[in-house]
């Protein structure tokens, strides 16, 4: 049992035993130890529902594969990637995932040839499953059970399809997803979304004879790797949602996995997630683990089972060898099984020359007390023009540290779409290595290496008119303003409206008030009918810095920001937001802040009569 010294043990004890949260002894016991249990479930209950949103369901079904955690018949635990059956229907390939109600999908599909969990998938096991998309970097999890496995006639062809019953489901943050761009093989090697190709080689290894170390032809893969998957897991007693099989992805630079000099033993750096701590709480309670290390271009992939311990941060020395991790799994193999190349039916593109950037500071700007803008643009004679992108999108950058390199990705806070010029605005975190890092050491004409942008909460490309209501909180004005300068320069958009609502802790903490005017002034000096609205809220009362002229009752509303203080209450929100959706026939909503600021301001938002499907969000 896993104690906390800042808990009494009965507080302890009584929060195991009433909790109606959605999570397990393992995980509740970590969040308390670590100090997140206040934080998580202040939001958790309402992200974490035992059905899928529409949006889960339509991300689901857009999914080529899917990774995916479950035990074999000896109740080892595996991770894998699922795949299109082989048997199933031309027309649904590469797409094989249906989902006939909110509980439900439908999954035409069969482990590879091989595999380690072949033959495993049977009715009645726990299932954890995996969606990400490496382009936008957006990643959903869903865990339940396989409720019924077999054989079902489509059209006169043998479809393998399993029906997969939904226990939990809810999203992940993208960090430490590097991204891809998904391609297939053909036989003109030209790219191609829509077909599927059947494997074209022989698996190395059988059931029989499995090695316990890896061959060092793998260690050189495994020390190479970027991208893994991990399998964890908790069976309790009884049939509570809580438990079952956790699938996650884990990512970093080349090198992040260490691989000891036995070949049988991996450190694995756990670095700042959701707090969820699905992974290390399922640990606490059942040692087994799996990790699945795929090699996407050449589609190839070594799987591994084992017993994982955790090193905890009070381990200084250890831990400070891997830069940015906050403690480590240790991991000891007990079975390799390898697919060799040509496995997968699908491939990414990892090019070098198509992913990654070279980009030069050209510019530093104080935002407010903890912001810095850092202006980027190609190396002259060097670098390529830089990649376009759409407003909201981030930018995924490593940071060369004298400790190590940090994979980390910042919004973008600018609106170039030609590609000219590209903005990070990074918020110093007292324990943040990375923003540290660029606030006290990069200068003008540092060099910082980067990927192209990604993400898929972006200003939407319609020309129709729209009541656009803009949320955010901290440092999660950065999309949001990309998104604000795209407003200002649309011109498909006449008869639109923008209300921008932000929350600050004060004046000292709120950045970029001088360019919210001049972009306001810009919508109303243009011959559209359009218009922008600035509400800001600061959660300090004693702030007290607020400009006349933007208190000023006879300055028009559109000219001026609107300043409150205390936390943004639904009260607040609907004396602004209810006037602005009168009359309005397509309004849509982009939240960006902490989760449990973006959980609050969604149910807010619906309850406003805004469609839930009209509303996008990202967190931090």
């Amino acid at each position: 049992m896993l104690t906390n010294d800042h808990i009494s043990t009965f507080q302890h004890q009584h929060i195991l035993q009433t909790h109606t949260w959605p999570f397990h002894q393992g995980e509740l016991q970590v969040q308390l130890k670590l100090g997140a249990y206040e934080y998580v479930n202040s939001y958790a209950p309402k992200i974490i529902r035992p059905f899928m949103p529409e949006q889960h369901r339509e991300f689901y079904k857009s999914q080529p594969f899917l990774v995916a955690a479950a035990r074999d018949e000896n109740g080892k635990l595996w991770s894998t990637l699922l795949f299109a059956s082989t048997q199933s229907p031309s027309n649904h390939r590469p797409f094989f995932v249906q989902s006939p109600d909110s509980k439900t999908l439908l999954l035409a599909t069969t482990p590879l040839p091989g595999d380690a969990l072949e033959g495993s998938l049977q009715v009645g096991s726990d299932l954890g499953l995996l969606g990400i998309e490496f382009a936008t970097r957006r990643r959903n999890r869903v865990n339940g059970r396989i409720i019924s496995n077999g054989n079902n006639d489509n059209g006169g062809k043998n479809n393998h399809q399993i029906t997969f019953s939904v226990d939990q489901s809810f999203g992940n943050c993208p960090q430490y997803i590097k991204p891809r761009n998904r391609w297939s093989t053909r036989s003109d090697n030209t790219n191609n979304n829509n077909v599927c190709p059947e494997p074209s080689a022989p698996v190395t290894s059988t059931k029989e004879g499995r090695p316990n170390r890896l061959s060092p032809e793998q260690l050189e893969k495994v020390r190479q790797a970027e991208t893994i998957s991990l399998a964890t897991g908790y069976r309790g007693h009884g049939a509570n949602p809580v438990y079952g099989n956790d699938a996650s992805h884990r990512g970093g630079s080349a090198g992040f996995l260490h691989v000891r000099e036995d070949a049988r033993t991996i450190i694995l750096p756990d670095y700042n997630g959701n707090h969820h701590f699905n992974t290390i709480g399922n640990l606490i309670l059942d040692s087994s683990m799996g990790i699945t290390i795929p090699l996407y271009e050449k589609g190839e992939m070594i799987q591994l089972t084992g017993q994982a311990t955790i090193i905890w941060d009070d381990n200084h020395e250890l831990i400070a060898q891997h830069v940015g991790a906050k403690r480590l799994i240790q991991f000891v193999i007990d079975q390799v099984v390898e697919l060799q190349e040509g496995s997968f039916p699908l491939r990414w593109d990892t090019s070098q020359q198509d992913q990654r950037m070279t980009l030069q500071v050209k510019r530093r700007v104080k935002e407010s007390d903890t912001v810095a803008s850092f202006y980027l643009s190609s190396v002259p004679g060097e670098s390529p023009k830089l990649a376009s992108f759409q407003a909201g999108q981030h930018l995924p950058v490593t940071i060369e540290t004298p400790k190590g390199s940090l994979e980390r990705s910042y919004s973008l806070s600018n609106y170039d779409p030609n590609g000219g010029e590209y903005r990070i605005s990074v918020q110093r975190e007292p324990m943040g290595q990375a923003s540290t890092f660029l606030h006290d050491s990069i200068k003008v004409g540092s060099l910082i290496q980067a990927s192209k942008p990604a993400g898929g909460f972006v200003y939407p490309s319609s020309s129709e008119d729209t009541t656009f209501i803009f949320l955010s909180a901290g440092i999660g004005v950065t999309p949001v303003l990309s998104m604000l300068h795209a407003f200002a320069a649309d011109k498909s958009r006449k008869q639109s409206s923008a209300l921008w609502i932000h929350s600050a802790k004060d004046s000292d903490h709120h950045p970029f008030t001088d360019e919210v005017k001049l972009l306001q002034s810009k919508v109303l000096a243009s011959d559209d009918s359009k218009s922008m609205k600035s509400i800001v809220t600061y959660t300090r009362e004693e702030q007290s810095i607020i400009a006349q002229d933007d208190n000023d009752e006879n300055m028009d509303n559109d000219r001026r920001t609107i300043y409150h203080t205390g936390r943004l209450q639904e009260t607040l929100l609907k004396d602004h937001i209810t006037p602005a959706l009168l009359g309005t026939k397509n309004a849509q909503a982009f939240l960006c802040g902490p989760t449990n600021f973006v959980v609050d301001m969604e149910g807010i938002l619906i309850n406003l009569g805004i469609d839930a499907s009209k509303i996008q969000h990202e967190s931090f």
